[in-house]
């Protein structure tokens, strides 16, 4: 399938075309534009362009990557995100008016905002979602004859190896044999539409059941059968459900097709009659952004995976496989992870992040801005960040932290030793770059571990994980501190078991501050598993 040549985009030349935008606010200066504080208040599910249209690994909060791009940019300006994931920097950078350049590793990215920015007639697509399921429902499969007839008949995906961590071999073991032949039946009549455009957003539709049509699924405990989801979302792998009920396959494609509408009903500002929204979206690595040429991007929003936290490729198999999306060789060995099926190590990663880092340095024009957005419990990738950015010839500005408004799974499941949140990084591109005072080696790193961590927990009286993290990192880059540090942890429970005490309510205390039965609650509670990031 050619994503490519499905989308009106333009391309990069045309998107750099700076006689067909004019910049009304000239007085902007980008040299001296500050990062918003950190946004408390949150509207996820406000947005219908990002919520409910497709899963996906990790999502920035629009309203805050919203308030960034308007802190840093003006109108016209270009808006690079290279590791775009599920493309809420661009779809925000284009709402308010600017160019936006999307580049992602992986194809199911590309394919997901592609879709969502492409024009498509309502009329039409509705007419063709009604045929489908007209067609569906006269062919559906009854018996288990009708299974066999129709994996004999239409086409699936069979043979794909999944990652060794998977609890199946293949990727036709993830599915009931009725789910296999719904899906089949169901993609094959959406290859039936003539029109390039709403067949793209049927099979968008197409693609968004698949996390709930499998046998992976989870539902969420104390609600509805229909709202939970994938294990690849939940668990970062493919953990088949000990229960996992078998959805209407015809009710989740009622549902995806409402909520598709619902974006595209937002989008009709940039995508509609009319509409001069410029964007190109890519599918590449972070390391060689080679179609857009030196100093020609205005700001630069992205939020890189954490190390070993997910490995997007592996998880993506189940809808990249569906969808007829090719990843290559290449785009394994571009991946930055560590782990995951090519075994990548901690070197890989930092050597893969530090190229990508020196890439948007090559881009980006002077005195414009990188929000490096980043979370870890280990200050060694803090420090390699920083560093790699100033040897680029980046000059670190601030840091900010930025809760983005919701816990994982594996956070609500492990409230103790799994951190969330983030941190975001904000650098400056400048002809003579301010270097930060260098460590001399006359602080001493526990000294200021213990000190820092105790003035966070006394300051909130009683800290979470993540403000003691955060804590840490943020005056590690003040101190330049934070390769000492590394040397003293990679994992603060440890530190946090000997020294202090942690209530059930997932926080840590002083020694014999800690809440007693009747405060809050809360009795203590030593969390024996590392702390990592979810």
């Amino acid at each position: 399938m050619d994503n490519v040549s499905l989308v009106r985009q333009m391309s990069i030349a045309d998107l750099f075309d700076v006689d067909s935008y004019s910049h009304p606010f000239s007085g902007f200066n980008y040299r001296e534009a500050a990062p918003p504080a950190e946004i408390t208040s949150f509207q996820r599910q406000v947005a219908k362009r990002h919520f409910g249209v497709h899963g996906y690994f990790t999502k920035q909060v629009w309203s805050v990557v919203q308030a960034y791009i308007n802190a840093f940019t003006q109108p016209g300006d270009v808006i690079l995100d290279p590791f775009g994931g599920s493309g809420v920097t661009a779809i925000e950078a284009l709402m308010l008016g600017r160019r936006a350049i999307h580049v992602d590793l992986n194809p199911l990215s590309q394919f997901i905002v592609q879709t969502l920015l492409t024009p498509v007639d309502f009329k039409s697509l509705e007419q063709q979602f009604n045929a489908v399921m007209q067609a569906f429902a006269v062919e559906r499969p009854r018996s288990d004859e009708d299974i066999q007839r129709i994996l004999a008949h239409y086409d699936y995906p069979r043979g794909i190896r999944l990652p060794r961590n998977a609890d199946v071999e293949t990727i036709e073991q993830l599915f009931t044999p009725k789910q296999l032949a719904e899906l089949a039946l169901l993609k094959h009549l959406i290859g039936q539409c003539q029109e390039t455009a709403v067949r793209q957003h049927l099979l968008l539709m197409f693609s968004g059941l698949l996390n709930k049509i499998n046998r992976t699924y989870h539902a969420s405990a104390g609600r509805s059968e229909g709202r939970g989801d994938s294990a690849m979302f939940r668990y970062y792998r493919y953990r088949i459900a000990h229960s996992s009920p078998e959805l209407e396959i015809t009710t989740v494609f009622q549902s995806r097709f409402k909520k598709v509408l619902a974006a595209k009903m937002e989008l009709l500002p940039i995508t509609g009659v009319g509409a001069s929204a410029a964007q190109s979206i890519l599918q590449g690595s972070a390391t060689d952004l080679y179609p857009i040429r030196d100093e020609s991007v205005d700001y630069i929003y992205t939020d890189p995976p954490y190390g070993s936290k997910i490995p997007y490729l592996d998880l993506s198999i189940m809808w990249n496989t569906w969808l007829g999306l090719h990843v290559s060789k290449d785009n394994r060995a571009e991946e930055a992870i560590e782990g995951g099926e090519n075994k990548k190590t901690k070197a890989d990663y930092f050597r893969i992040l530090a190229a990508s880092i020196e890439e948007m340095y090559r881009v980006l024009k002077y005195d414009c801005w990188l929000s490096f957005v980043f979370a870890h419990s280990d200050p060694s990738y803090w420090h390699m960040i920083v560093v790699t950015a100033e040897k680029a010839g980046f000059e670190y500005v601030s840091v900010t932290r930025q809760n983005n408004g919701q816990h994982s799974f594996k956070k609500r499941q492990n409230p103790f030793s799994v951190l969330s949140g983030q941190l975001i990084l904000n650098f400056r591109k400048v002809h003579n770059p301010k270097r930060r005072k260098s460590y001399t080696g006359n602080i001493d790193a526990q000294t200021v571990i213990m000190a820092t961590t105790e003035a966070v927990i006394e300051r909130h009286n009683g800290a979470t994980v993540e403000q003691i993290n955060d804590a840490l990192v943020i005056q590690g880059l003040e101190l330049d501190m934070l390769n000492v540090l590394s040397q003293h942890y990679d994992d603060l429970t440890p530190l946090l078991r000997k020294h202090f005490d942690c209530g059930c309510d997932g926080r840590w205390y002083l020694r014999g501050d800690k809440p007693q039965i009747g405060q809050k609650g809360s009795v203590s509670i030593v969390s024996k598993t590392p702390i990592s990031w979810g």
